[in-house]
């Protein structure tokens, strides 16, 4: 028996494994990244709707850094605030050279406060201009090569030596989806230069070599930014580690793509068993439990508990000290306890 021409072409569509089946899961690009490192740390970022928004770690430094504009608008505020308290300074020594002659003691009584605190205000104020000072000269004299699009090898690169290169900062106000792959992602910034989008993001922990985890978010970042602007709009995405404005550029090249192809795909098969309560022994690897932020010990008295699709994880204590019980995320997800050694 013959086929029919519709059956014929239904045979030869290839789904790939990439493509979601409706009703498949929504993933983040957080929790993706953390299935590279550890499955578990997928699944615990995944039932506990963790996304890319909550991993931007509130910086120590309530100055700007990354865009010249801030730093210079902020020199320009502080500069007119530093004079108004330069002239409270005057007028307070002012007033206590008018209390001397004219033996006004409640205005001398009055000067050392006053002149105490605006002095200290000024202080304050002229030590944040330095610090931006140093940040502006920083950021004019940072200059970097522009990575090479055809290149398949990470790449070293500095934030401001891109703006330099003629790269706009654009800071994006709502994820990016993927409808076809089902997962989203919100990069913290794009560098934009014509064609190009570059997906950059940031974090505080500086490493000289980029882990599993942090090529995977990056790789995945290019494929929302290709599918938002464009076939080939980035060849490459940039990770700065630490507060010092450099990084890595990372390709997205094959080989660099297959981690993450593999993370996704083995997230949504253990997500839909969760989701159905029907997951079995999920995999670890015991030597990154050692310093794992899921395996820390806290206190049970604190109150904080995971999250499972909504509903708070029961405790399971992993031990105790003087304060009393101690519990961490994955000892009561998947009721062990890990091997966590850290500080």
């Amino acid at each position: 028996m013959s086929k029919s021409k519709g059956d014929s072409a239904q045979s030869d569509i290839h789904v790939s494994r990439m493509t979601a089946a409706p009703g498949d899961p929504w993933l983040s690009v957080h929790s993706i990244a953390e299935y590279a490192f550890c499955p578990r740390a997928g699944l615990i970022a995944y039932e506990n709707r963790r996304t890319d928004e909550e991993e931007e770690v509130p910086s120590l430094y309530t100055l700007p850094q990354y865009e010249m504009h801030a730093i210079e608008s902020g020199i320009h505020e502080r500069w007119q605030r530093l004079r108004k308290w330069v002239w409270l300074i005057a007028l307070s020594a002012g007033l206590s050279v008018a209390g001397t002659v004219f033996r006004q003691y409640a205005l001398l009584a009055i000067f050392p406060v006053a002149m105490g605190i605006c002095t200290v205000q000024a202080a304050n104020i002229a030590s944040e201009m330095f610090a931006l000072y140093r940040r502006l000269d920083l950021a004019e004299q940072s200059r970097c090569a522009e990575p090479n699009p055809a290149s398949d090898q990470i790449q070293p690169v500095n934030w401001f030596g891109m703006l330099h290169l003629g790269f706009d900062s654009i800071r994006l106000q709502e994820p990016l989806p993927d409808s076809t792959w089902y997962f989203t992602g919100r990069p913290w910034r794009i560098l934009r230069r014509g064609s190009l989008y570059i997906p950059v993001y940031q974090t505080h922990s500086a490493v000289e070599k980029l882990s599993d985890s942090q090529k995977t978010k990056i790789v995945a970042y290019c494929r929302l930014c290709e599918l938002t602007y464009g076939e080939n709009s980035s060849p490459y995405g940039i990770v700065l580690t630490g507060d010092d404005h450099s990084g890595f550029a990372v390709p997205n090249h094959p080989s660099f793509r297959k981690r993450f192809h593999d993370s996704l795909v083995e997230l949504r098969h253990l997500a839909i068993l969760s989701d159905q309560h029907l997951e079995s022994d999920v995999p670890f690897d015991s030597r990154k439990c050692a310093h794992c932020p899921l395996a820390k010990p806290r206190q049970v008295s604190w109150g904080r508990q995971i999250q499972r699709l909504g509903a708070p994880v029961a405790v399971n204590p992993v031990g105790e000290n003087h304060r009393g019980l101690l519990h961490c995320d994955c000892g009561d997800r998947f009721r062990w306890r890990p091997a966590y050694t850290g500080e």
